[in-house]
């Protein structure tokens, strides 16, 4: 689905972004069946937080610029945006159990995309603990 640059055929923005969109869909439904939506299974509470934990730190560094992708960035756009609005209107339970300075991170990295509006979403599902940085994107969104 994330084929390399160099292999594709320009068929402009729409092909990358559904293609992406696609992907955000199949991950965030394959990761429902396996691990449930809520906290009520006992192999999600243990597998679900550190497999998801390290999905999440790949984005975050992605976003941040640490690594170098080969996809489309449309592709990588629809996934990211994609992927994470699923969680955040789907599984909100899988946010709680994220590292806090992982979900600022990738806050930051929305807001650089000019997504406030998930990147917010993103901090309030994440609960008590990102409520501070929740506000403070307020406070900088409205100045």
């Amino acid at each position: 689905m994330s084929i390399h640059r160099s292999e594709q055929v320009d068929r402009g923005k729409m092909v990358p972004m559904l293609r992406g969109y696609a992907l955000a869909y199949l991950a965030a439904l394959s990761g429902a069946f396996v691990w449930g939506v809520d906290s009520s299974t006992a192999t999600a509470s243990k597998r679900r937080p550190k497999i998801l934990g390290c999905h999440m730190e790949f984005l975050a560094s992605a976003l941040d610029g640490k690594i170098s992708l080969g996809c489309d960035l449309a592709t990588w756009h629809a996934y990211v945006s994609g992927f994470l609005n699923l969680m955040v209107r789907c599984t909100p339970t899988w946010i709680f159990e994220l590292n806090v300075e992982l979900l600022r991170r990738l806050s930051k990295g929305l807001r650089r995309w000019n997504e406030e509006e998930l990147a917010l979403a993103l901090l309030a599902v994440g609960g008590l603990d990102t409520m501070g940085s929740a506000a403070e994107m307020v406070i900088q969104t409205e100045t």
